[in-house]
């Protein structure tokens, strides 16, 4: 309403003036005969201002109407009053046609609308007129993911996968190993928009190119004594046209670039995600989780950048400089050539620095992977890392990594600043030479028409010069990131499974026969004279004669620690390079790992993986799985979100879901690798009896079982024997015992193991009088005595969950910012940056743009002079003008300087503080925190503090510093300019304040909608063979496209916000060189024309200076959200560190005394007590077992010791200290934890065992040797230096607990606790480690948590915990002696189950 009082009062005055100008010229005119023109003048006006433009007859109209009133206007004036009607009805057009969007030219949007693209006339289309009713939202509210119109087909991530991936794997190319295929499959992203773009760019050219000479045009008019009137307002009609029609022309090829840009990021992303679904083992070494996430997170956007390079760095600075130079030489002749041949010279130069900036930045990408991927595993191993004081070496090992990065930025950003030093002297190097050459050289007098003219196309060129030197920049960095994704899709893929059953080699699938048959012994597994390695290049690990599995059977394998029984699983599933023979496979597969794999979501989405939810069938299988009482622990029962990595399951928990999912699966093969280890005995035997057992739930189905328990043996209809990678004996179990052979030796080992538990449930107990002070095992299991029973039951309990409980979100949904970017967050960048830096770089800038503004007047009073005076005072002139030059060449070198070293400062300081920060925060944000959502803090957001944030932050300083004193020429040239140029300040700050919420909150979205991203890339790798097992690969790729999808919606909205304030704001921007230009030729004769020409450049730099000010402060606003997400982390919840100064004396602590005094912690305020009022005491050197059942606190203990948890009430003392009191780092250090899962690092196996440097290669070997696995480091490569795989990998799950222990031997802490750390390992290896107990650690404290109830029989006392409460603590022969023990009535179930 405002733009139309505005726009209406303008009209109003332009009319009058009209009026009393008409009347004033013609006083003999009939008042009547003129009356009908101003009233239909005003009426067509009025129509302008409420008409609605969509249709084609109105939009003529209003074309029809505009052209004649213009015309109008500028023909017929004859006074200045006239030129002030001018300009008055011209701003009124403007107001109108540009700040009321909806009631001009555009059709009135339905907010609800998804889509209102198609239906915009193509007023609304070129002026981005379809956003107003957005943009107009985001002034009162937040805009969010609904408030997104729907993508256009050619947009959405399906579409792009297609567009590359046809073309990049097409046969006719894919031997080609150079770069030129890979950028000839991005050609299909381009298409006709693309080509349409290059009219668009070539109509911005031109209006760019014309305003020079219109500048010529002026002062010549203004020199010219006997111009008509009429001239110089047609000339005032020009720059009003080309004010009006510019900006749209310019913004649609802009579009079109940048929108193109996230087209070709979207295949690559979709790309980068297949391939690493197919990746092969041997590939996955060389291609970290890291090094794909930098690939994802920063590589693809570099190659976004490929259009504005095509665009602007290739034609526009091209035809731009080649038609500069031609207008130069029109105005100067060849006195251009010393300018041109600067260019020529330079150039090379440039891309010299630019050729050593991207080797750095090459350098740096691989020193960003690698801090990727260590922060990777840091947050993924956060616990054990906690656990055993990592904490700050851990910490150590990425500033290490990131100051590498820093330096490579830094001197990338030498090399940049040295060839933007070059950049910023050329101009003036250009116009020294040119004004030098014509005036010293060919003795030419300059005139204030050549002078300003040649200056305005020296500016021109300023702008494409940049261009070029950019292309050179970033076309280094393309060619990097090119060569990167490139490598990495043609990386070793897993080998391609065959689907005809009669092949005799290879990997064969069949995937439908075993559904379809009904025969009899049918083979459903087989393999002949295969040998597999994990890739082409290793040595044959596992060798399979002939062997088969018949569908039905249940076979189990077996074997010792690291003898290759997980490799004959793995070969079996395909995900091993097959070097000969044959692997036949028939049937759908399901695959439980040895280590579970649990998906970010529900626990019902966990289980039912993508299949049709059948609630008979999924009570049933909760039963059999023995999840049924955990549904009643769980806030939510089956709608509880389980964390990221089941970080809010136990073991048993995570691995009960998984073997869950495999049963719901309905699978004809089930290759499960010993999953049953991590389960409590009874809870185990309840699995295998329910589910893998000949009368369980998978009687009739194909079951392979890695499996350590003798006592699920004898019921299994065959054995499989693996030793050093082959199957050395099979046979039934009675047989195999019979041969005496090696599962002789290992069942030998295992029945003497269980012996103990037989002697131990013997003594004292009886069956019958076992009292379970637990619950009842039918209750402990979940029992449930027939299917419909189960399923009644599960139902009627989801439908009170639906109606009482809210849904169990444990990870709470990313928050989206709302209003303005705080001053907090400008206050912490100004402070990392350094405020004495942010003023210099001020002051810096200041002196060189008013020096330049001083050269070009100097230039005006040069040129002023009579042709003989300058002559005789030419080396006076040009001087004064290289002296000045000179000193704004230095200013500004030493702006770059200060400006660079801020910059990296403030980047460093940033980082380091969040990293300090979530290093140092308590494991609740980590386990309601998603992985993938703080690595984008340190990745997308750490790379903003280097790249996006301090080129906007420099551009829009650089541009307010060119503004005032662009501001302060023109006034001074036309004092009457400051009273004009006001009222444009109105729209300014109208438009900014519109764009900004907008644009803010879809930046903010657009970050949000990006975690997922990365998130999903995580949780697909780490259960990579799991994904490919189940064939879910298309589902979870649609997955990726929904999450693509939405984040390109809020990207390409955020473009087309930036176009329609792009637009709207350079209409108003160069309605400041119509102003100038109209009040010079109004004042012609009282105007100075060199002052007039200063003032007309000005005008028209300041015309896009001011626009691109208002972007870039936008931008700088837009990108400053990446301070305020960092600093979101950076002021997370600490751990409480303790007093430095009550830490004990040296030598603490003496002996390892434990004691808890009334204790009691819960996992997060506002949740129930997991620990209540514990009182007992274990002595130094004492070893004591911990057993309960899941939930009953045996882990909560562990965290409590370490102060993971802290104190609710009462106290743990250590040698007679309050823990809590203790510095965090000071408690850990004497208190080692070696947890079920154990983790190692990407580092050398030296960093793994000694990460604190503390220890010789001696001890090193020595505690490798008592562990047995010297001999395996012996046969590494480099030794102890040799680098371990990411995550362990290439180690199993025994060797790696082997090493954890190797690195618990050389601590010797003074308190030792196993947290189920044997529970994934064979039993001889399970004996060696507790040789090594008994043996290595007799003077520290034992914890040892345990459901294999044989490993604790030795301890000195068993500690029973139920419901976080202490249940008995005694002696085992004590415990044991008493029939109505809960220990004695565990041990007793053991020696049933």
């Amino acid at each position: 309403m405002a733009a139309l009082v505005g726009a209406s009062i303008l009209a109003v005055l332009s009319t009058a003036l009209k009026s009393y100008s008409f009347y004033t010229e013609y006083p003999n005119i009939d008042a009547q005969r003129v009356a009908p023109l101003l009233c239909a003048e005003f009426v067509l006006f009025w129509f302008l201002l409420f008409v609605r433009l969509d249709s084609q007859p109105r939009l003529g109209l209003f074309a029809a109407f505009l052209g004649l009133f213009c015309a109008w206007l500028s023909t017929s004036v004859a006074s200045a009053v006239d030129g002030v009607a001018v300009v008055c009805g011209a701003a009124a057009v403007v107001l109108v046609f540009v700040a009321t969007p909806d009631r001009n030219g555009y059709r009135q949007i339905d907010p609800e609308q998804k889509n209102p693209k198609p239906e915009q006339s193509l007023l609304s289309r070129f002026s981005f007129g379809f956003m107003s009713a957005l943009m107009k939202k985001g002034t009162v509210q937040t805009v969010t993911a609904e408030d997104l119109y729907d993508l256009d087909q050619g947009d959405r991530a399906r579409h792009l996968f297609t567009l590359f991936e046809s073309r990049y794997y097409n046969a006719a190319y894919s031997r080609d190993s150079s770069l030129f295929h890979f950028f000839w499959s991005l050609i299909p992203f381009f298409g006709v928009p693309f080509l349409v773009g290059w009219i668009f760019l070539s109509g911005t050219i031109f209006m760019e190119l014309i305003q020079p000479k219109l500048i010529e045009w002026i002062l010549g008019y203004l020199t010219d004594e006997f111009a008509p009137v009429e001239q110089g307002y047609r000339l005032i009609l020009i720059v009003f046209l080309v004010a009006v029609l510019s900006p749209p022309i310019k913004e649609q090829y802009f579009n079109i670039m940048l929108v193109t840009g996230v087209k070709i990021r979207t295949g690559l992303v979709g790309a980068i995600y297949k391939k690493s679904l197919r990746l092969s083992p041997s590939a996955r070494q060389q291609f970290n989780q890291g090094y794909i996430q930098t690939l994802q997170s920063v590589d693809s956007e570099v190659l976004n950048l490929i259009p504005r390079q095509i665009y602007n760095g290739v034609w526009k600075a091209f035809v731009s400089l080649t038609v500069a130079f031609i207008l130069l030489y029109q105005q100067i002749g060849w006195a251009f050539l010393p300018g041109f041949f600067i260019v020529v010279i330079s150039s090379p130069i440039q891309l010299q620095f630019t050729n050593r900036s991207g080797i750095m930045d090459k350098k740096r990408l691989e020193a960003m992977d690698k801090r990727i991927r260590l922060m990777g595993e840091v947050l993924k191993g956060i616990l054990v890392i906690k656990f055993n004081c990592l904490v700050k070496p851990m910490q150590a090992a990425i500033k290490a990594l990131r100051l590498q990065e820093m330096e490579a930025i830094r001197v990338s950003l030498i090399y940049q600043s040295l060839g933007a030093t070059v950049w910023q002297l050329q101009p003036f190097l250009i116009a020294l030479s040119c004004f030098g050459t014509y005036s010293v050289v060919l003795g030419n007098p300059l005139t204030p028409q050549k002078t300003f003219t040649t200056l305005a196309l020296l500016g021109l060129m300023n702008r494409p010069m940049n261009w070029l030197r950019n292309l050179f920049v970033q076309l280094k960095k393309i060619m990097v990131s090119a060569r990167r994704i490139d490598a990495f899709l043609k990386a070793e893929e897993i080998q391609e499974t065959i689907e005809n059953e009669y092949a005799d080699t290879g990997y064969v699938r069949v995937v439908d026969k075993v559904s379809s048959t009904e025969e009899e012994g049918f083979v459903v597994v087989f393999a002949r004279n295969a040998a597999s390695s994990w890739s082409k290049e290793d040595p044959i690990s596992i060798q399979l004669d002939q062997l088969s599995i018949k569908k039905g059977e249940l076979l189990a394998i077996v074997g010792r620690t690291g003898e290759g029984k997980t490799s004959l699983i793995s070969m079996l599933l395909g995900e091993m390079h097959l070097h000969k023979g044959l692997v036949k496979v028939y049937g759908k597969i399901a695959y439980v790992s040895q280590k579970a794999w649990i998906l970010s979501g529900t626990i019902r989405d966990n289980i039912i993986f993508g299949n049709e939810y059948d609630p008979v069938r999924y009570a049933s299988v909760l039963e059999t799985c023995a999840l049924l009482r955990d549904l009643t622990l769980w806030p939510a029962a089956d709608q509880t979100e389980i964390g990221e990595r089941g970080v809010n399951l136990s073991g048993g928990q995570k691995q009960r879901i998984s073997l869950a999912r495999a049963l719901y699966s309905n699978a004809d093969v089930y290759f499960l690798d010993d999953p049953l280890s991590a389960l409590d005995a009874h809870v185990g035997k309840h699995v295998f009896d329910r589910m893998l057992a000949k009368d369980g739930a998978l009687a009739g189905k194909t079951r392979v079982l890695v499996t350590h328990g003798i006592h699920h043996l004898p019921t299994v209809d065959k054995i499989w024997v693996v030793k050093d990678g082959q199957v050395v004996e099979k046979g039934t179990y009675s047989a195999l015992v019979k041969k005496g052979g090696e599962f002789a030796k290992l069942a030998e080992v295992m029945e003497a193991d269980e012996d103990k538990m037989r002697e131990a449930g013997g003594k004292g107990v009886k069956s019958d009088d076992v009292v379970d002070v637990f619950d009842h095992a039918d209750e402990e299991t979940g029992s449930i005595e027939d299917e419909s029973t189960v399923a009644e039951s599960v139902l009627s309990t989801q439908i009170i969950l639906q109606d009482s409980v809210p849904k169990g979100q444990l990870t709470s949904d990313e928050e989206q910012g709302e209003g303005g970017v705080g001053w907090v967050a400008y206050k912490q960048y100004a402070t990392a940056f350094s405020v004495k830096g942010l003023v210099l770089c001020f002051i810096l800038s200041f002196l060189s743009n008013g020096l330049s503004i001083c050269a070009s007047w100097w230039l005006g009073i040069w040129s002023k002079e009579a042709p003989e005076n300058q002559i005789e005072a030419i080396g006076f002139y040009f001087g004064i003008y290289s002296l000045i030059m000179a000193i704004v060449a230095v200013c500004g070198s030493c702006y770059t300087y200060v400006f660079l070293d801020s910059i990296l400062r403030a980047a460093t300081v940033l980082h380091d503080n969040i990293l300090n920060s979530v290093m140092k925060a308590p494991m609740s944000f980590f386990d309601t925190t998603p992985t993938g959502r703080i690595l984008n803090r340190f990745s997308a957001d750490v790379d903003t503090l280097c790249d996006s944030l301090p080129v906007s932050f420099a551009d829009a300083m650089l541009e307010i510093v060119i503004i005032i004193t662009g501001f302060a020429a023109c006034t001074i040239a036309t004092p009457l300019y400051v009273f004009l140029i006001l009222p444009l300040s109105v729209p300014y700050v109208w438009l900014q304040r519109r764009y900004l919420g907008t644009s803010r909150d879809l930046r903010r979205l657009t970050s949000i909608t990006r975690s997922p991203i990365f998130q999903l890339l995580d949780e697909s790798l780490d259960g990579l063979p799991t994904l490919r097992s189940y064939g879910v690969q298309l589902a979870f790729i649609d997955r990726l496209i929904s999450m693509l999808d939405l984040n390109n919606n809020a990207r390409i909205t955020n473009l087309c916000s930036s176009r329609w304030f792009d637009v709207r704001i350079d209409v108003v921007g160069l309605l400041t060189l119509f102003i100038s230009a109209a009040l010079c030729i109004l004042s012609k004769g009282h105007v100075d024309p060199g002052l007039a020409g200063l003032a007309l450049i000005y005008a028209s730099s300041n015309a896009g200076y001011l626009s691109f000010f208002v972007q870039d402060f936008c931008l700088v606003e837009v990108n400053i959200v990446a301070v305020e997400r960092i600093n979101e982390y950076v002021d997370c919840p600490k751990e409480i560190e303790g007093n430095q100064t009550s830490n004990p004396r040296a030598g603490w602590p003496t002996g390892g005394n434990l004691e808890f005094k009334n204790y009691s912690t819960r996992y997060r305020p506002g949740l129930d007590l997991v620990l209540k009022n514990l009182n007992f005491s274990i002595k130094a050197g004492e070893r004591v077992g911990i057993v309960g059942r899941t939930g009953s606190g045996k882990s909560s203990l562990v965290l409590a010791l370490t102060r993971i948890l802290e104190a609710a009430e009462g106290s743990i003392e250590l040698d007679g200290v309050d823990v809590s009191k203790l510095e965090l780092e000071n408690l850990r250090r004497h208190i080692t934890v070696v947890p079920q899962e154990p983790v190692l690092f990407a580092t050398t196996i030296r960093e793994n065992l000694d990460p604190f440097k503390e220890f010789d290669d001696g001890a090193l070997w020595n505690a490798l040797e008592k562990t047995r696995m010297k001999e395996w480091a012996q046969n590494m490569p480099e030794k102890l230096d040799s680098l371990i795989s990411e995550g362990g990998s290439n180690l199993s799950v025994g060797e790696r607990q082997l090493i954890c222990m190797a690195r618990a031997l050389l601590q010797k802490a003074a308190v030792l606790v196993l947290d189920e750390a044997t529970s994934s390992i064979d039993i001889k290896t399970d004996e060696l480690i507790q040789t090594i107990l008994r043996e290595e650690f007799t003077e520290s404290s034992l914890l040892v948590v345990a459901h294999r109830l044989n490993t604790i029989l030795d301890s000195d006392r068993i500690l029973v915990l139920d419901g976080g409460r202490v249940c008995e603590f005694d002696s085992p022969a004590r415990l044991l002696a008493n029939p109505d023990s809960v220990f004695a009535g565990l041990c007793k179930k053991f020696q049933d189950h």
